[in-house]
């Protein structure tokens, strides 16, 4: 048996304050409960689902996240050493040349 989507014996309770009699409160608050779970138990459901879908996607984005930021790494490491060594090589053209010049 699945649990209440509310508490039927307060409303059995409640009725019965009102006039309505014990068995007719308690078959009034359980049918009011299945009703209930009819409808909205399967949107309940889909609600968690969603959210775990959603913990999962969000999940899935950090790491796509961090796998980006560790390829930028990279290749700014590999920049920097692309333009060390082609300001190295320009050097050596500039002073190469200035020996053939004077």
């Amino acid at each position: 048996m699945s649990k209440a989507l509310f508490n039927t014996l307060e409303l059995a309770k409640d009725l019965e304050a009102a006039g309505v009699q014990q068995k007719q409160a308690e078959a009034i608050a359980d049918n009011l409960n299945k009703v209930l779970e009819g409808t909205l138990a399967p949107v309940i459901n889909e609600r968690e689902e969603d959210k775990r879908e959603l913990t999962r996607l969000s999940n899935e984005i950090k790491q796509g996240f961090a796998t980006t930021n560790e390829n930028i790494a990279k290749l700014e490491t590999r920049l920097i050493k692309y333009i060390l060594a082609s300001l190295v090589a320009f050097a050596g053209f500039v002073f190469t040349a200035a020996k053939f010049i004077h």
